[in-house]
């Protein structure tokens, strides 16, 4: 059975999920603490990290995690040039890149070990933003947040975007359980109702 476990890691206090299944690991948005998501995943093997986006506060403990793992790396091909420009990535004072090699991906459907992922591009917090649904979990990243959204005032950010981002959002199973990128944990319906930003799409 699928469990799925949150490390807040960083001065911007991002979640870090572990989707974890049976002795089997997916790391989505390791922004920092790499020593502690390895404890963490102590004996598990890492099928693949996954990234909403490119900004430091999620990507700073993926080449650290890469070198003990040998694991594969997924970002939007919009997104990769983010990676290890920190400029891009909002990281210029104190230079967090992620070096390693990377698996470029679009909208789609991602079969990774036994893990069926379904990626949704939703630009506007920046142009390779994406979602991952897999099962009834939906990892949002930076474009939606419990009450809220994300920023596009960032590099390659767009309100435009975002808005068309959140228009699909919309017509998902309102019944999905939503992991954002940063606070609480929320519902597409408790966002249906509560969130601002959905009410005026």
């Amino acid at each position: 059975m699928m469990k799925i476990q949150t490390i807040k890691v960083g001065v911007y206090r991002t979640n870090c999920y572990l989707v974890i299944d049976n002795d089997h690991v997916i790391i989505i948005d390791p922004g920092s603490r790499a020593t502690k998501i390895l404890t963490e995943i102590e004996g598990l093997s890492v099928d693949a990290i996954l990234l909403t986006h490119g900004h430091l506060d999620h990507i700073g403990a993926v080449d650290e995690i890469v070198k003990v793992k040998h694991c594969p790396v997924y970002c939007h091909i919009y997104d990769k040039e983010m990676l290890t420009d920190p400029l891009l990535n909002c990281s210029k004072n104190n230079n967090i890149i992620a070096t390693s090699k990377v698996i470029a991906i679009d909208e789609g459907r991602l079969v990774i070990g036994n893990y069926v992922i379904d990626v949704f591009h939703t630009p506007g917090h920046t142009n390779g933003s994406v979602i991952y649904q897999i099962q009834d979990c939906l990892f949002t990243g930076d474009t939606l947040f419990k009450n809220s959204v994300g920023r596009t005032d960032l590099p390659t950010g767009s309100a435009k975007q975002l808005k068309q981002s959140l228009q699909l959002i919309v017509t998902l199973d309102d019944n999905l359980k939503v992991y954002p990128g940063h606070e609480e944990l929320t519902t597409i319906k408790t966002e249906l109702v509560n969130n601002p930003f959905l009410n005026k799409t």
